[in-house]
C-alpha cells in the first residue's frame, strides 16, 4: 500500500517502513537549447513533459497546490513520482482532500487515481480516500490509546489550511468542525513577502518565498541572507491571531472537552504560543506534519 497526503506545500508520505515528503510542484519541462544525448527528464502526462517536485527544475513556469481544482488535475503526477522509488508496486493508494471539500470531490479523484497512465505505463490502484483531519484523528488514537469514549478538538494547521475537527467517542463529527482557508502557515509567508520586498526590492513568488521559509535565508548574488529573525517575527505573529480566532470561536467548547490535540506542519510553531489555559490538556503529535499520511495509512488497513 501506498499512503499520500497532498499538501498545499509538500506531499508526504507513507509505504511500508518508510516516510518521506517532496515538494507539491509540478511545472512543465523546459524546452532544451542543446541535446546531449541524454533522456528527456520529467514525466509525460496527457501528452505534456512535467518535472514534479523538484522547484530547482522549471521553476519560472511552476503550478504548484492552491486550489481543489489543481489537486484533482495533477494528483497522477504526484502519485506516478511517490511511486519510483518503491520496491514493489501497491495495489492499495489512499489519499485524503481537504475537510471542506471531502464529499463533493471524493468520488472524482477516486475515478482519476483508479487508472491513469504516465509515462506510458498504466497505473492501476484500489483507491481509498478520506477527510484531512479524519487520518490526523486516527493517528491520534493509534498513538497515544486515549479513552475511548474521550470528546476533544483536533486543531491541524498546515501551510494553506487550518482546521478544527471536532470528535466525541474518537469519531469526527461534522457539527462543530470548521476549516479556515488561506489561514495555514502561508499566512505568514505573506508578511515575510512583504519584508523581503521592503528590505531587498525583491518579489518572490509563494513557491519561491516557502523556500526561503524552509531554509530561513535568501540566496543574493553568491551570499546568503539571515533572514531568521523576519522569520521568528512574521510566524509568531500568525500564529497569535490564530490561537486569538480559536479561542474566539471554539473557547466555550475547549472548556468542556477531554483533550486539544494539535496536527499539521503549522503545529512546530505553536508550542511556545500556546493560550496558558490550554496547556494542561494540550497533546501535540508526534511529527505533526505526517499524522494525515499516517492516520490515511491506518484506516485503510495499513496497521502502525
Amino acid at each position: 500500500m501506498l499512503a499520500i497526503d497532498i499538501g498545499f506545500s509538500s506531499c508526504k508520505c507513507k509505504a511500508r517502513g518508510r516516510e518521506w515528503k517532496f515538494p507539491s510542484f509540478v511545472a512543465p519541462t523546459k524546452a532544451r537549447s542543446v541535446n546531449l544525448g541524454d533522456e528527456p527528464s520529467g514525466y509525460l502526462y496527457k501528452g505534456q513533459r512535467f518535472n514534479v517536485g523538484d522547484t530547482n527544475d522549471g521553476a519560472d513556469g511552476s503550478k504548484y497546490v492552491r486550489e481543489i481544482e489543481f489537486l484533482l488535475e495533477y494528483s497522477p503526477l504526484f502519485v506516478a513520482h511517490a511511486a519510483k522509488g518503491l520496491a514493489s508496486f501497491p495495489s492499495t493508494l489512499a489519499v485524503g482532500l481537504p475537510l471542506e471539500q471531502f464529499r463533493a470531490f471524493r468520488d472524482q479523484i477516486r475515478t482519476s487515481l483508479s487508472e491513469f497512465e504516465v509515462n506510458g505505463r498504466r497505473y492501476q490502484f484500489d483507491v481509498r480516500v478520506f477527510p484531512q483531519a479524519v487520518g490526523a484523528l486516527a493517528e491520534y488514537a493509534g498513538e497515544s490509546n486515549p479513552p475511548a469514549d474521550e470528546a476533544g478538538f483536533l486543531v491541524d494547521v498546515g501551510f494553506n489550511t487550518a482546521i478544527v475537527l471536532k470528535y466525541q467517542e474518537l469519531k469526527a463529527k461534522s457539527d462543530g468542525s470548521t476549516q479556515y482557508n488561506q489561514f495555514g502557515i502561508s499566512r505568514a509567508l505573506e508578511g515575510l513577502g512583504a519584508i523581503i520586498k521592503s528590505k531587498h526590492s525583491l518579489t518572490l513568488s509563494p513557491l519561491e518565498l516557502n523556500d526561503v521559509f524552509l531554509k530561513g535565508f535568501l540566496p543574493r548574488y553568491g551570499q546568503r541572507i539571515d533572514l531568521s529573525a523576519d522569520l521568528k517575527g512574521v510566524i509568531s505573529n500568525h500564529v497569535d491571531t490564530l490561537m486569538k480566532t480559536l479561542k474566539d470561536d471554539f473557547d466555550r467548547h475547549l472548556m468542556r472537552s477531554d483533550r486539544l490535540v494539535m496536527a499539521g506542519g503549522g503545529a512546530y510553531h505553536i508550542n511556545g504560543q500556546l493560550p496558558e489555559q490550554y496547556k494542561s490538556f494540550c497533546r501535540f503529535l508526534t511529527s505533526p506534519e505526517f499524522a494525515n499520511v499516517r492516520g490515511y495509512w491506518r484506516l485503510a488497513g495499513g496497521g502502525n
